[in-house]
């Protein structure tokens, strides 16, 4: 049987990374870097829009800075005890997903 096309990009991706250098001039991206990132946006996808929302202005990502759970709350008609929830749950799913996505990493090395 053939090997399937996501295990095939896997690999093209990992070993795109591994030519990249352990360590970087100050400024440059390293291989723990780019893999880190792409761990992060894999699993993030993996969250619910305003899973991921919450936690994107949790940390000013996409958006003009940090916000504070009362003004996520504002924004997303929430109240702030909710949206510090929505941020706890999604960081412990988000932990489990990049773990998750680094041990498929391993396993096709």
């Amino acid at each position: 049987m053939g090997t399937s096309y996501n295990s095939k990009r896997k690999r093209r991706i990992h070993n795109l990374l591994e030519q990249m250098p352990r360590t970087a001039p100050p400024g440059k991206k390293t291989y723990k870097d780019v893999r880190t990132k792409l761990d992060l946006l894999k699993a993030l996808d993996t969250l619910s829009l305003r899973d991921r929302t919450v936690l994107k202005l949790t940390f000013g990502v996409d958006c003009d800075g940090e916000h504070t759970s009362e003004e996520i709350a504002s924004k997303l008609d929430l109240t702030p005890t909710e949206a510090e929830e929505i941020k706890v749950r999604a960081l412990a799913t988000l932990a489990n997903e990049v773990h998750d996505l680094r041990e498929t990493y391993n396993a096709i090395q």
